[in-house]
């Protein structure tokens, strides 16, 4: 049997002719910031995080450097691309005396067109970094 949340039975009372859902509560069902990915935002350490994956990639990170295979973790170092244009990496840190940038995908679906353009500007402009795509 599916598991059906409350959002679920909103969602179907509201698409249901028969049932009379109050227009408040239509405008606040509708006006809910969702992502369109169904990631869910949340916070683990006093940091806030886009997705579960990119929590649990951070807990592997901090894992890491607790134990000192890895140095210097930053959460979502920002680079300046040309045109003035922001890229927002999840992870910086240094491994092996290199520096590595993540970003975390929940595949390829999360791979958007503006996504993969920035990703690929970012790695021209800085060759001497190691970029890599954790998909989960």
């Amino acid at each position: 049997m599916p598991h059906i949340t409350g959002n679920d039975l909103l969602q179907i009372a509201i698409n249901n002719p028969d049932i009379d859902v109050p227009p408040d509560v239509v405008a606040l069902a509708h006006s809910r910031n969702r992502n369109k990915f169904h990631a869910q935002r949340c916070e683990f350490d006093g940091m806030k995080f886009d997705s579960k994956a990119e929590m649990a990639r951070y807990g592997e990170l901090r894992y890491l450097e607790m134990s000192g295979h890895i140095s210097a973790l930053e959460l979502q170092p920002v680079f300046l691309l040309p045109g003035g244009i922001r890229y927002k990496a999840d992870f910086r840190y240094v491994e092996d005396g290199q520096t590595v940038v993540e970003d975390v995908k929940g595949g390829k679906a999360t791979q958007t067109r503006t996504f993969i353009n920035k990703w690929k500007q970012v790695q021209e402009q800085h060759t001497d970094i190691d970029f890599r795509l954790i998909e989960r």
